[in-house]
């Protein structure tokens, strides 16, 4: 529910919903705690998005994700995106295979579907081209990231994605 959302980013008033409303991405808190949305007007979610990934952040957007397409009855697909082959080599490849794996199987526990998808590139680029199939990205933020810059790239994301994002913090 909304009211499990410390931040609602956006046009209206959610004052009765036990939200914070503030205007725009740049006003957020550097570190969330609890959930925020980032409504731009996309709802209802026909399709989300996730990024499928083996991080702590990742599965904590995952799991979040899973729950809303249940919800919303929505599509879900999962990214996983590969580093550029200077930079990772081959071997991502089957580590993204395997992160798409857990996210499937976990999803079937709740019996929502999901639609794999591998690429090779720019995270950023990558996420932002296929959120245009998109009505809703979610992404985790936090102290689980898996990469050093794993929180800019969920920043850079937010920021210059069109589209309606939940970011869901890491509980420890």
């Amino acid at each position: 529910s909304l009211a499990d959302a410390a931040f609602l980013i956006g046009d209206g008033d959610y004052s009765n919903h036990g939200c914070s409303v503030v205007p725009g991405i740049d006003e957020m808190p550097f570190r969330i705690e609890k959930g925020v949305l980032i409504a731009r007007g996309s709802f209802p979610y026909k399709n989300i998005l996730v990024p499928a990934r083996q991080t702590l952040s990742a599965r904590a957007a995952e799991r979040a994700a899973i729950d809303l397409a249940r919800y919303t009855h929505a599509d879900l697909t999962g990214m996983a995106i590969i580093d550029p082959t200077f930079i990772a080599g081959d071997g991502e490849s089957e580590e993204a295979r395997k992160a798409i794996g857990w996210l499937k199987q976990e999803a079937a526990m709740q019996q929502v579907s999901v639609h794999g998808k591998i690429q090779r590139g720019n995270p950023v680029r990558s996420f932002l081209e296929a959120e245009t199939s998109a009505d809703c990205l979610v992404l985790g933020s936090g102290k689980g990231a898996g990469r050093p810059f794993e929180y800019a790239i969920t920043t850079h994301i937010a920021y210059w994605s069109q589209k309606s994002l939940l970011l869901v913090p890491v509980s420890e």
